[in-house]
């Protein structure tokens, strides 16, 4: 970590070791941008052509059930725990002992290696206000049949989401079931 900037360094791992950032978050997969097998960024993080990774966590009251929820949402699967242990709970307790406002969690990755992680993390209090930042749940391209978002969100429905508003047939906000608001668009 350099001096002075407050970010856990999450550049590549010493020899036979994994990231400080890995060490407390879990293994990581690349976000991969379709089609972008060119392309070259400069991440600003000092490694030229590293792209950073990106995680989105969920500050949530009961994380395995809304894993569950999110699983069925995007098609994503549990991700297995850092090597060299078997669980997550035998990588989560390597931490020490858990703090009082420390609960559960649950990790989840897209199988195609597209999109973002998904990190649930337990804590005591519930949600209070709405979202900054909100998922959109793309089913289809712009224009085509608004069957498939409706049939989307029937199905989330179903799993426990509530719909929050229609907007015509341009998109669905629903809340997941811990009052998470998302949408469905084509």
């Amino acid at each position: 970590m350099s001096a002075g900037a407050g970010f856990v360094d999450d550049g590549a791992a010493g020899e036979g070791g994994s990231s400080e950032y890995e060490q407390v978050h879990g293994p990581t997969l690349p976000f991969v941008v379709p089609g972008a097998e060119d392309v070259i960024a400069d991440s600003g993080n000092g490694v030229p052509g590293m792209a950073l990774r990106v995680d989105l966590t969920f500050d949530c009251v009961r994380a395995e059930e809304l894993a569950e929820f999110w699983k069925l949402a995007l098609g994503y699967v549990d991700e297995p725990p850092p090597a060299p242990f078997r669980t997550r709970d035998e990588w989560v307790a390597s931490f020490g002992p858990p703090g009082e406002d420390e609960g559960g969690g649950a990790w989840l990755h897209d199988p195609e290696g597209v999109g973002p992680r998904l990190v649930f993390l337990e804590v005591p209090e519930p949600k209070v206000a709405k979202n900054r930042l909100h998922i959109d749940v793309r089913v289809g391209k712009y224009g085509e049949a608004w069957g498939r978002v409706e049939q989307k969100v029937a199905q989330l429905v179903g799993a426990g989401a509530s719909v929050r508003a229609v907007v015509g047939t341009h998109h669905v906000v629903l809340a997941d079931p811990e009052g998470n608001e998302f949408c469905v668009a084509p």
